[in-house]
């Protein structure tokens, strides 16, 4: 999908805060049709230190700084996979992956088990755990992230390797097959977005706007990128890494509700699939538990209030609804 179109006024008011969050490239990394982030190569938000920081214009306010150690936030609980069918452990694409993928992805687990550096925790301790965590974020479908993504946090972590991504690619063939003409199908997530509403989203948008960032003990305000006291739109204000946390002054949602809604990345923000089912994503209080035990400097701390838990389920079962009943224009 294309990437969403500035106002000429924002390129000029965001030009700061865009050097802050760019993507390492001077650009800032707009909404990808790749399953997840505008970036296949550059920084996860928030794994590199840019010197400087990104605080709301004209407010000196700190926060009391927290800890490197920090206090662990219990990670989403995910579904069981279904008894049977698609995504059930008894289906051949679920016990390929487990045979022949999760043993070629371990190391990736590292990070992505354990949330270190504010990694995705999108995989779990073992292979049916990581399949599920994969299948809630929406990863399993055609050019799925977790096959394009790449080399990535500034080259640290590696691409998959050519025996990951045969394997991969392999695996994905056979679940959109297996899934096709289900309520998962992998069409869905291009789709759902006619079963968005503006009056839901408000409540997802109030909620999210009000989230602000903690720095932790270590951390100099003065230059972290958006560890203080920071609003999620300053890195986030145009898809970058595939979450929108959009600034209403340059991007009100009024007009750009529409674009949003049909872009891939914004879909899988609330929606993930189980087998042929749609479930709410888990993708924002798994980063909140990611973070919350990060090393300073690495993305920053925040922590989601019940608001926003409750906001981002509604939104989600709302939409859900409506597809499963074809009320929506599919």
């Amino acid at each position: 999908m294309a990437r969403f179109n500035w106002l000429a006024v924002a390129a000029v008011a965001f030009a700061g805060v865009a050097a802050a969050c760019s993507d390492g490239t001077g650009t800032l990394s707009g909404p990808g049709n790749n399953g997840g982030s505008g970036s296949t190569a550059g920084n996860d938000p928030g794994t590199s230190a840019d010197p400087g920081t990104s605080t709301d214009p004209g407010t000196t306010t700190t926060t009391t700084p927290g800890s490197d150690a920090g206090t662990a936030v219990p990670d989403p609980t995910l579904p069981a996979p279904p008894a049977a069918g698609p995504g059930s452990t008894t289906a051949t694409a679920h016990a390929y992956f487990v045979a022949n993928v999760y043993p070629k992805i371990t190391a990736c687990g590292a990070c992505h088990n354990s949330g270190a550096n504010g990694a995705p925790k999108m995989l779990g301790a073992t292979a049916d755990e990581s399949y599920v965590g994969l299948d809630t974020r929406g990863l399993i479908v055609p050019n799925s992230l977790f096959l394009t993504k790449g080399v990535h946090f500034n080259g640290a972590a590696p691409a998959l390797s050519s025996e990951a991504l045969t394997a991969a690619t392999a695996w994905l063939a056979m679940e959109v097959k297996d899934r096709a003409g289900t309520p998962a199908a992998a069409s869905v997530f291009s789709k759902i977005g006619g079963c968005f509403t503006q009056t839901d989203y408000e409540a997802v948008r109030t909620a999210i706007d009000a989230v602000r960032t903690t720095r932790r003990t270590g951390e100099n305000p003065n230059t972290c990128t958006g560890c203080n006291n920071t609003p999620c739109r300053d890195c986030h204000a145009q898809s970058e890494y595939g979450f929108l946390a959009n600034n209403q002054v340059l991007q009100p949602s009024a007009t750009y509700f529409s674009q949003w809604a049909m872009n891939e990345d914004f879909a899988k923000t609330f929606i993930g699939t189980n087998g042929t089912t749609l479930v709410p994503s888990p993708k924002l209080p798994a980063k909140a538990a990611a973070v919350a035990t990060g090393k300073a400097y690495s993305h920053p701390m925040f922590t989601l209030p019940a608001t926003v838990t409750t906001a981002l389920t509604t939104f989600a079962n709302n939409a859900i609804t409506k597809y499963n009943a074809k009320t929506c224009g599919q």
